[in-house]
């Protein structure tokens, strides 16, 4: 079973690469080690709670997995949220309980801190975050309905 702790400032090498892995397994562009470094030093140094927190999973000293959340205000009989942004684990990891463990370490934070619930979203074609998600008990929703305003939209809404 692995261990799963939120991330210190001295995991930011690992949490960089977990990220990079990351967004090469979800075909996005790809991050500069520097600049992975750099932002996981950002955010692990900065403990404020807007901020994104990064539960990690570990088998030995290798990190195998993440969930980046954050605390959102507010939520139902206004309590606070917690907002599960990504959960991720290596390729190598998969299967073996890691996504569990992670879940449960988040679930057991909220449920010993007054958080009400988790949110979190993923692509109606990712049937298998589906069904992993869905096995833990969540619940799925029909609303709300996900909307995106990019980097480009933000611009012309200003300019």
């Amino acid at each position: 079973m692995p261990e799963v702790r939120w991330a210190t400032e001295e995991d930011a090498p690992q949490l960089a690469a977990i990220l990079m892995v990351m967004a090469d397994h979800y075909r996005q562009e790809p991050i500069e080690p520097a600049r992975a470094l750099a932002s996981a030093r950002q955010w692990l140094q900065s403990g404020r709670e807007e901020e994104p927190h990064f539960a990690m999973a570990f088998a030995g000293n290798a990190a195998v997995g993440l969930a980046s959340v954050s605390i959102a205000y507010p939520g139902g009989n206004l309590a606070r949220l917690l907002l599960l942004k990504d959960l991720f684990v290596t390729a190598g990891a998969r299967g073996q309980g890691v996504g569990r463990a992670l879940v449960v370490f988040l679930a057991r934070y909220c449920r010993d801190n007054g958080i009400g619930r988790i949110d979190l979203s993923t692509p109606d074609w990712n049937t298998g975050a589906i069904a992993f998600y869905e096995g833990l008990g969540a619940v799925r929703r029909s609303e709300p309905v996900f909307l995106r305003f990019t980097a480009d939209v933000l611009s012309k809404l200003v300019d």
